[in-house]
């Protein structure tokens, strides 16, 4: 096998110095943008200057009123926060599991009981 093989194994769909897809949101450059659109239309965005989409007051606005449509977009500002806190708390979580205990214990531990159902199974 080449050494061309094997990258294109490795990284399939990607080239040479192609940074890796990656999932992170940041929920700032999401709240930048969607400011730049509510600013283009006269409108602040923020907590209580829209309906929240869906409710009566936003079902309410005319079609043609900006605010209902930023309304939509500062969901997505929220969607991105809660996405952000999300991928966060994994991280944290990830952390505090490797820096908690010693886990050497886990997998002997984890081999008996699997052991012992095996001979409860046959028995």
């Amino acid at each position: 096998m080449t050494v061309e093989e094997i990258n294109g194994e490795a990284h399939p769909n990607t080239g040479a110095g192609v940074p890796p897809v990656t999932g992170q949101v940041d929920w700032f450059s999401v709240f930048r943008y969607a400011s730049q659109i509510a600013a283009q239309h006269g409108v602040v965005l923020e907590h209580g200057a829209l309906p929240v989409a869906g409710t009566p007051s936003w079902c309410g606005l005319p079609d043609a009123d900006a605010r209902k449509l930023l309304a939509l977009i500062l969901g997505g500002v929220r969607e991105a926060i809660t996405n952000d806190a999300h991928q966060e708390a994994l991280q944290q979580a990830g952390v505090d599991v490797h820096n908690g205990d010693d886990w050497r214990w886990l997998a002997p531990t984890v081999r008996r009981r699997r052991e012992i159902d095996n001979l409860r199974e046959a028995s």
